[in-house]
């Protein structure tokens, strides 16, 4: 199975977990990503001119209501996985979240003296936070405008890792808290498309045609 068959192949799975948060009806005005290119990016002008005002708070800190919805969506996201898609184990990829002043980029702790600021789905993080100026700047170099987007890729190791806009960008856009929670978790099982397509290999391995 190749990269492109696996990609696809997680993105349908993912539409189980669309549907567990947004209902069947919702669920079916976001099928259409599934089937298309692995990088999803939703954009809007308004969203883009908030994120480009300039920035006031003295220090970059994911504040409590953010923290909050990050955690509940990466438990949302584990739970029906497990549930739905029976899912391998999570290898959890660096997360790039940011609001209208603010980029946080949320590293997987793998050691004990890595500082701890956040626990998503039983993974503890470490958070950099920093101003980012209306452009984010990602872990494989690249960067992008600070406007309304979600969408995984890869960094040049080869590792994943998510970019997401906060819920203040998508109310701002006019979009709700429950939609960016169910893109969300669309979004963040590409990053898990390896794993799936491994265990969709080894699945059609041990099965007889007709």
């Amino acid at each position: 199975m190749n990269a492109r068959t696996s990609s696809t192949a997680a993105s349908w799975l993912s539409l189980i977990v669309i549907v567990a948060v947004l209902g069947t009806g919702s669920a079916a005005a976001l099928a259409q990503s599934a089937t298309g290119p692995f990088v999803m990016r939703l954009s809007d002008t308004r969203a883009a001119s908030i994120a480009s005002q300039p920035t006031t708070q003295a220090a970059c800190e994911l504040g409590t209501a953010d923290s909050a919805w990050t955690a509940i969506a990466l438990d949302g996201w584990r739970r029906q996985s497990r549930r739905g898609l029976h899912a391998p184990p999570i290898r959890f990829p660096t997360l790039v979240l940011f609001d209208s002043l603010c980029s946080y980029t949320l590293l997987p702790a793998m050691r004990p003296e890595v500082d701890v600021t956040f626990i998503g789905a039983g993974q503890p993080f470490a958070i950099r936070g920093a101003p980012h100026a209306g452009t984010i700047r990602l872990p494989n170099g690249e960067t992008l405008p600070a406007s309304l987007v979600s969408f995984a890729s890869r960094m040049r190791n080869g590792d994943m890792f998510f970019v997401m806009s906060l819920p203040s960008i998508w109310r701002a856009s006019g979009r709700s808290d429950t939609l960016a929670t169910a893109v969300f978790m669309h979004e963040f099982t590409h990053t898990q498309s390896t794993a799936f397509g491994s265990r969709i290999d080894a699945w059609s391995g041990r099965t007889t045609w007709p």
